[in-house]
């Protein structure tokens, strides 16, 4: 469970990928996926993440370096991100982004 989180969170805060968590632990991008898209999707699910945002950034990328071939091919997926950002202000009026 501890390894889980920790997967998460080096994909959250620190921009990992599934790949890169994988290479880190020594283990397969399947293993890694199978135990935290549960966690991912029970996350996304709950609503109660969006309290208190007022003020929601749409943050896009496009990288032309990489192979949209699909994972299991060989390549590296979708050349595409959209995130989301929260863009809200504190009681000081600084953003919480």
């Amino acid at each position: 469970a501890r390894a889980v989180i920790w997967a998460v969170g080096q994909m959250r805060r620190e921009n990992a990928s599934v790949q890169g968590v994988a290479r880190q632990l020594g283990v397969s991008w399947r293993t890694v996926w199978r135990h935290v898209k549960p966690v991912l999707e029970t996350r996304a699910a709950d609503e109660s993440r969006f309290d208190g945002v007022t003020t929601l950034g749409v943050d896009e990328h496009l990288w032309h370096h990489v192979s949209t071939r699909p994972v299991a091919d060989g390549g590296r997926g979708p050349k595409e991100l959209t995130g989301m950002v929260d863009l809200s202000r504190d009681a000081s009026g600084r953003v919480r982004a």
